[in-house]
C-alpha cells in the first residue's frame, strides 16, 4: 500500500515537472519572440511566434504580432490569415483592418476588400485607399498594348531589383544575391541578405547580361542600393543604410535608416563618396533619381510632416551636384498615409513614375505615373494598369528618354526569386500634356469601330497629329500642339469622314470625345404613279429624273406592271443637300413635272410618293380641268378691273409649264362669276379677265393658236342660288359664292 503511494507521488512529481518544463518552454521562447519583435527583427519573431504556436500558446495571445511580422517581411498569405483570424474575433486595429483590406487587394480578393473598406470608412472615416475602392478593376487589368513585358535571365533566386540606365550600353542594378564578399549577416527584418550595387551591360532588346559588382572605397555592412546615374553631371546617386565602418547611426532597434549618397564611377569603383546634406540618423531618405540636367533631386523619405509611411520628395542641385535648399514634399495629389516609393523621373515629358500601396491598384505596390506642370507641381497621376501592374510588389519603373523601352521589379509569380528584374518594350509613351481620349463609333449601329483613321487638325485646319482606333474603337492623341479650338476628323473605307470640333480649354488636362462615322449609304429613288381618279397602278409610265444642283439628266426609266419604278443610286452621302426635278410622261395623261429638295438623312430609300403627289390625271377632251392636275389658287383681280396682278401671275405661271410639259395641249381659259350683279355686267367682266390671262400666258411662249379666254359670267354656277340661300350663315354663303367665282382651264383638245 505504502509502496502504491509512493509510486503516485512520484508519477505527479514527474507530470508536474514536465508541465512546469513545458511552460518554462513556451514562455521562453514567446520571450524570445516578443524580443524580436520589439526588435524589428520580423523574420525570427515569426518563426519563434510560430514555435511558440507548436508548443500549445494560445493563438490570440500571438496572433496580433505574428499577423504583423508576417506583413512586414512580405508573407501576405499568412498574414491575411492571421488577420483574418483576429478579425472574426473582433481584435483587429485601425492600422490592421486597413492592412487587411489592402493584403486582401494583393490576393485578388477584392470584393472581400472593398467590404473591409466600406467597414473601415463606416468606422473610420475616408483613408487615402479606402475613399477610392469603387474604382473599375477590370479597367486596371485591361491590356491596353502599351507594353511587351521581357523576362532577364539576370535574376537569380535572391531579390534583384532597380535596373537603371547608366549610358545606352549599361545598367546598374541592385541584388542579394551571395558573392564572395559578401555579408554574412542576414537581414533580421526580412531573412534576406543585404543589397550590393552591380553594373550589367545590356544588347539592343535591352537584355540584361553579367552583373559585375561595384566596388567602393569604404564598404558597408549593409544595404548598398539602388543608384542611379547622371551623364549630365556625372555623379552617382545611391542609397545605403546609415552604418558605415562600425560608425555611429544604425540601430536594430530603431529599424534601418538609410541615407542617399553621391559620389564618382570608375569603371566599376565608386570614389569620391559624400553623403548628401538632405540625410538624418532619425529617419530615411532613400530611392534618388535625378533630372536630365543635373538639377533637381526626387527621392522617397519618412521624414516628419510629411502624409505618413515613406513620401515622395524633391531637392535642387546646385552645379557640384549637392542639395540646395529644402526639400519639397509632392503633396497630397502623390503621397498618401501609406508608402509612396521608388520616383523616377522623366525629363523629356516633365513625368514622375512612382510607386504606391496608398492609392488606388491591383494589389501591393502598384506603379503610377504623376504629371508635373512647369513649376515642378503634380497635375494629376494615374495608375499605368497591366500588364506592369499586378496584385503583387510592382516598383522600380524606368524607361529610356524616348519611352520605347525599359525596366521595373516585381515579385510577381514566375519568377526567380523574391523580386526580379522585367524588360520591356514600350509601344506608345506617356505624354504629359492635355490628352484627347475617345472612341469612333457607326452613327448607325452605334457599335465601336477599329481601324479608324484619327486626324487632330488645329483651328487653322492643320494637321497635327494622328493615330489608329484599336480593335475597340478607341483612341489617344497629346494635345501638345494644340493651343486653341481644334478639329477631330474620322476616316474609315466604306464611311463617310466624321468631324467633330471641339472648344479649347487651356485648364482641362483630359478631353473625352465620340467620333460618329456615318456608313456609306446607297441613296435611291422609288415610287409608284396611278392613275389620280381611279387609283390603279399605271405601268410604262417615262420617269424623268434631273439633278438640279448639277444640271445633269440623272437617269430616265419606266414604271413596271404594278406602276413603280426604282432609280439607281444617287452620287451624294448623308447629310448631302440634294435638289432633283421628276417629270412623269404617258400617252393620254397629262405630262406632271415636280420638284424635290432633301437632305440625305438615314433611310436610304426615299419614296417620292411621302413628298410629292406623282399620281397623273387622265386627257378627257372638253372635260379634263387642269385644276385637277395642279393646285392652283384663286386668280383675284381687283374691283371692277382685269388687269393682271403679281399673285396671279404666279398661279398662271403653273399652267404655262403644263402646256409646256404637253406641247399638244389646247386649253379653253373660263372665267365665271357668281349670280351677283347683272348679266350682262358679269359676262363682259369675266370675258374682259379671261382674255386677260390668256393673253397673259400667250406672253409667257405658249402659241396663242392653243389657248383662248371665254367669259361666262354666272351662266354655268357650280352651286345653285338655291343651295346658297340654304346656308345659315353669311360666312357659308360667301363661300359658296366663292366656288363660283372660278377660273377653269379645260382641255379641249390633243394635237
Amino acid at each position: 500500500m505504502k509502496t502504491q503511494i509512493l509510486k503516485n507521488i512520484f508519477l505527479t512529481i514527474i507530470i508536474i515537472f514536465c508541465i512546469t518544463t513545458i511552460t518554462n518552454a513556451q514562455n521562453s521562447r514567446l520571450k524570445y519572440a516578443d524580443k524580436m519583435y520589439d526588435a524589428n527583427a520580423y523574420y525570427y519573431a515569426s518563426e519563434a511566434y510560430e514555435d511558440a504556436l507548436a508548443r500549445k500558446t494560445d493563438s490570440s495571445v500571438v496572433a496580433s504580432k505574428i499577423a504583423d511580422s508576417y506583413d512586414k517581411i512580405g508573407n501576405r498569405k499568412k498574414a491575411a490569415e492571421w488577420y483574418s483570424f483576429l478579425n472574426k474575433k473582433g481584435l483587429l486595429s485601425k492600422e490592421q483592418q486597413l492592412r487587411y483590406a489592402l493584403l486582401e487587394r494583393g490576393l485578388e480578393n477584392y470584393n472581400h476588400s472593398n467590404e473591409l473598406l466600406a467597414n473601415y470608412e463606416q468606422k473610420y472615416g475616408n483613408n487615402d485607399f479606402s475613399k477610392n475602392y469603387n474604382f473599375s478593376i477590370d479597367e486596371l487589368k485591361k491590356d491596353k498594348g502599351q507594353f511587351i513585358l521581357r523576362t532577364q535571365k539576370v535574376n537569380t533566386p535572391s531579390s534583384d531589383m532597380s535596373a537603371t540606365y547608366f549610358d545606352k550600353n549599361n545598367v546598374l542594378l541592385s541584388s542579394s544575391k551571395r558573392t564572395s564578399t559578401s555579408t554574412m549577416t542576414l537581414l533580421s527584418w526580412t531573412g534576406n541578405y543585404f543589397y550590393d550595387i552591380y553594373k550589367a551591360p545590356i544588347n539592343d532588346n535591352g537584355e540584361i547580361g553579367k552583373m559585375k559588382l561595384m566596388k567602393a572605397k569604404a564598404k558597408t555592412k549593409f544595404h548598398d542600393g539602388p543608384a542611379v546615374y547622371n551623364e549630365k553631371n556625372g555623379f552617382v546617386y545611391f542609397t545605403r543604410n546609415n552604418y558605415l565602418n562600425g560608425k555611429k547611426g544604425f540601430d536594430e532597434h530603431k529599424g534601418i535608416r538609410l541615407k542617399i549618397y553621391k559620389a564618382k564611377i570608375d569603371g566599376t569603383k565608386f570614389k569620391d563618396i559624400v553623403e548628401l546634406s538632405i540625410n538624418d540618423d532619425n529617419y530615411s531618405t532613400a530611392h534618388p533619381s535625378v533630372s536630365e540636367d543635373g538639377k533637381r533631386l526626387y527621392f522617397s523619405s519618412d521624414k516628419p510632416g510629411g502624409f505618413g509611411g515613406m513620401d515622395i520628395y524633391y531637392v535642387y542641385l546646385d552645379n557640384d551636384g549637392n542639395p540646395m535648399g529644402s526639400p519639397i514634399n509632392l503633396g497630397e495629389k502623390v503621397n498618401t498615409n501609406q508608402h509612396e516609393v521608388f520616383p523616377t523621373y522623366n525629363s523629356t515629358e516633365n513625368i514622375l513614375f512612382f510607386s504606391s500601396e496608398g492609392h488606388f491598384g491591383l494589389g501591393g505596390l502598384d506603379i503610377y505615373l504623376a504629371k508635373l506642370n512647369k513649376s515642378g507641381d503634380v497635375t494629376s497621376i494615374e495608375n499605368i494598369g497591366s500588364p506592369i501592374n499586378s496584385p503583387f510588389d510592382d516598383f522600380a519603373f524606368v524607361n529610356n528618354s524616348k519611352q520605347t523601352k525599359g525596366y521595373f521589379t516585381s515579385n510577381r509569380n514566375g519568377g526567380k526569386g523574391d523580386d526580379d528584374i522585367y524588360g520591356f518594350d514600350q509601344n506608345f509613351p506617356f505624354k504629359n500634356s492635355a490628352t484627347l481620349k475617345g472612341n469612333a463609333k457607326n452613327l448607325l449601329t452605334k457599335n465601336n469601330l477599329g481601324e479608324v483613321k484619327i486626324f487632330l487638325a488645329d483651328k487653322n485646319g492643320n494637321l497635327v497629329d494622328s493615330t489608329i482606333t484599336n480593335e475597340n474603337g478607341e483612341f489617344e492623341l497629346s494635345l501638345t500642339s494644340i493651343k486653341g479650338d481644334f478639329t477631330i476628323i474620322g476616316e474609315k473605307d466604306g464611311f463617310i469622314e466624321g468631324q467633330k470640333s471641339i472648344l479649347y480649354n487651356e485648364t482641362k488636362m483630359e478631353y473625352e470625345e465620340t467620333v460618329d462615322l456615318m456608313p456609306m449609304l446607297d441613296y435611291f429613288f422609288s415610287g409608284i404613279v396611278k392613275d389620280k381618279v381611279t387609283h390603279e397602278p399605271l405601268n410604262n409610265v417615262k420617269v424623268s429624273i434631273s439633278d438640279l444642283l448639277k444640271d445633269t439628266n440623272f437617269t430616265d426609266i419606266n414604271t413596271d406592271n404594278a406602276g413603280s419604278f426604282k432609280t439607281v443610286n444617287l452620287p451624294y452621302k448623308y447629310n448631302d443637300k440634294v435638289s432633283y426635278e421628276f417629270k412623269f410622261e404617258k400617252s393620254g395623261y397629262v405630262t406632271k413635272t415636280v420638284a424635290l429638295g432633301d437632305i440625305l438623312a438615314l433611310e436610304q430609300e426615299i419614296k417620292v410618293n411621302n413628298v410629292l403627289s406623282i399620281d397623273l390625271t387622265k386627257i378627257e377632251v372638253g372635260k379634263t380641268d387642269l385644276n385637277d392636275v395642279v393646285d392652283i389658287a384663286p386668280i383675284y383681280f381687283d374691283l371692277n378691273k382685269w388687269d393682271i396682278r403679281p399673285d396671279a401671275a404666279k398661279e398662271l405661271n403653273k399652267i404655262v409649264a403644263i402646256m409646256k410639259e404637253n406641247p399638244g395641249m389646247v386649253i379653253e381659259l373660263g372665267s365665271h362669276t357668281d349670280s351677283r350683279g347683272s348679266k350682262q355686267y358679269n359676262i363682259t367682266l369675266s370675258d374682259k379677265r379671261a382674255k386677260s390671262s390668256a393673253s397673259y400666258i400667250i406672253s409667257q411662249g405658249i402659241a396663242k393658236d392653243r389657248i383662248y379666254g371665254k367669259g361666262y359670267g354666272a351662266n354655268k354656277l357650280k352651286i345653285s342660288d338655291a343651295e346658297i340661300a340654304k346656308a345659315k350663315t353669311d360666312d357659308e354663303k360667301e363661300k359658296l359664292h366663292q366656288q363660283n367665282r372660278r377660273t377653269e382651264f379645260i382641255i379641249i383638245k390633243m394635237k
